[in-house]
């Protein structure tokens, strides 16, 4: 589905728009009137969605459907909607799977399409975009994280790779690009129930048959997967659209976290504790960088 689209609006590409907090963004960034540019692998979901927030909100909406670790189709995808619009002003990569089983049971085809869908598809279209960005001198990238961007679980060794290798990406490309008007951001956005655990290869039946401490694990997300989408999604928002979250650009964003406090804090001349001490940010320090630590 497309419509034409008001120049002055803001352009937004959304990934994994179909469902989940993928829908919760839509909805929020078309209520501030952005016109959409939604991925998901499936067309009737995403043309259904199209519908709904074009007669709901009279914005503009493309849709396109494509499996976000295609590399040439996601390539094609952002080439068209740059031609398309002309600009782009903001990317959220919300697509994502998850997968639990244990190193020694996984089956390494599945483990490699988690690190190729979470990883490599945003960087893939994040790459293709950033050109269009550079050239306006303005935009902003957008990428779902999780609490494990630099931290560890049993049965989730590909999860946390691939969230804690694209938290990196956005701190390596924040130093890049943000002189040059693009700021980025990790979003951990609390335990949602976006359907996760239905998604093929998400959980070896086999092993969950089989080992009662993944079991327990599973349903604890499950029980626990009750935060609201839509604060991730006003977020989002929040982000791409008040002038000040520019401080904020290649830092991780819990939202689970009041942003008042951390606003203040970043922003006291350079001297506040995030700064200071690095915070928000994948970091590995030694014994050496310790005060006071003498060999």
């Amino acid at each position: 589905m497309s419509t034409t689209a008001n120049r002055n609006d803001p352009v937004v590409v959304i990934t994994g728009a179909s469902r989940g907090i993928g829908v919760s963004i839509a909805h929020s960034f078309a209520k501030a009137g952005s016109t959409l540019c939604l991925i998901a692998r499936s067309a009737p979901d995403l043309e259904a969605l199209a519908q709904e927030l074009v007669c709901e909100y009279n914005i503009s909406v493309g849709t396109w459907a494509a499996d976000i670790s295609d590399i040439s189709r996601v390539v094609s995808v952002a080439q068209e909607i740059e031609m398309r619009h002309g600009r782009v002003d903001v990317l959220v990569n919300n697509a994502g799977i998850i997968q639990f089983d244990l190193v020694e049971n996984v089956d390494l085809q599945n483990w490699w399409r988690l690190m190729e869908v979470n990883l490599l598809g945003p960087v893939v279209l994040t790459r293709s975009l950033l050109p269009c960005m550079l050239r306006q001198g303005t935009g902003t990238i957008i990428s779902i994280g999780s609490r494990l961007c630099g931290g560890s679980a049993k049965y989730l060794s590909a999860y946390a790779c691939s969230k804690t290798a694209l938290m990196q990406f956005h701190q390596c490309l924040h130093r890049e690009v943000w002189a040059r008007g693009i700021s980025t951001f990790i979003v951990q956005p609390g335990n949602v129930d976006t359907s996760i655990l239905t998604e093929p290869g998400a959980v070896n039946p086999a092993s969950l048959s089989e080992d009662p401490e993944l079991a327990r694990r599973v349903q604890a997300l499950r029980d626990t997967s009750t935060c609201d989408p839509r604060v991730t999604a006003d977020l989002c928002v929040t982000l791409a659209s008040l002038p000040e979250a520019r401080i904020l650009s290649g830092l991780y964003i819990d939202t689970e976290e009041g942003l008042d406090n951390i606003f203040q804090d970043i922003s006291a001349s350079g001297k506040g504790l995030i700064q200071q001490h690095e915070l928000y940010q994948l970091n590995i320090r030694k014994l050496a960088d310790v005060e006071g630590y003498a060999k």
